[in-house]
């Protein structure tokens, strides 16, 4: 296992395995990560927050942190009341998927929405 992104201010530290699967530690900003994707060579991640770590009906839970742990972009919830699900890596950028149904192609350098389409 190898380290591929570590922000010592905000305490995350994500790990790689040799089947390719990450894994991570610590918590940001005091919430619980749902899911990691190291970014840039290891110069940013994108952080899945768990949905129940806030009592809001709408919650940006998805953003992009450099290595001092600031955030470079959130991702825009399409709807509220909605928080993302899932995210995960694909050809054309980061496919997202939110509690309303929505599956959101985002840009990996941005965060900004290219995409969308209704998929419950």
């Amino acid at each position: 296992m190898s380290i591929i992104f570590s922000s010592v201010p905000s305490g995350v530290v994500v790990s790689q395995s040799k089947d390719g699967s990450y894994s991570w530690l610590g918590q940001y900003d005091g919430m619980s990560i749902k899911k990691a994707i190291p970014m840039g060579e290891g110069t940013c991640c994108v952080l899945l927050i768990d949905p129940d770590a806030s009592n809001r009906s709408a919650f940006e839970n998805l953003l992009c942190i450099d290595v001092n742990g600031r955030p470079t972009w959130i991702a825009e919830l399409p709807t509220s009341p909605d928080v993302f699900l899932d995210v995960s890596l694909g050809s054309e950028g980061l496919i997202a998927h939110t509690w309303s149904g929505m599956q959101i192609l985002l840009d990996t350098k941005s965060g900004i929405e290219l995409d969308r389409k209704f998929n419950k």
